[in-house]
């Protein structure tokens, strides 16, 4: 949810800043979504094939629910800042008054950079589907031993 939140916000500033500096709005909310969604992706692959195992067994051994939704949360969340901050860097390199000509530039090969961009989100997807699909097992033990009869 905080991922969606987060991609619905990068679009609307996309627009907004690309209308303010009289750009072309729907190309620089597509890169802007493309620059939120392919390292939000990646961070989750990463965690699904390396860390979803370790962290969630490190995790198990405390009781408080609490304190493990906390700490499920701020791994979720890196990936997220991560597509933010990559979002943030192509918005301050393009969408300023200075950059215009870099941006219509930009603007100018787009179809090149849409089909690049298309292209590297499936993969991310297809390597998100891979790593979820061979990533190990996680199997939790609880520390209670005990029989109902």
């Amino acid at each position: 949810m905080f991922q969606v939140i987060l991609a619905a916000i990068v679009a609307i500033w996309f627009f907004q800043e690309a209308g303010r500096v009289n750009l072309h709005q729907g190309k620089w909310v597509f890169a802007g979504l493309t620059a939120y969604l392919v390292p939000s992706i990646l961070w989750a692959a990463f965690f699904v094939l390396f860390l979803r195992k370790p962290v969630l067994e490190a995790f198990w051994r405390y009781d408080e629910s609490s304190f493990m939704s906390i700490a499920v949360f701020f791994p979720a969340a890196i990936g997220p800042v991560l597509g933010f901050v990559s979002s943030y860097a192509l918005n301050r390199k393009y969408l300023t008054a200075e950059a215009r000509e870099a941006a219509m530039a930009f603007e100018h090969e787009f179809k090149t950079k849409a089909v690049y961009s298309v292209a590297l989100i499936l993969m991310s997807v297809l390597i998100l589907l891979l790593a979820a699909k061979y990533a190990p097992e996680v199997n939790l033990e609880s520390k209670f031993n005990y029989k109902l009869f």
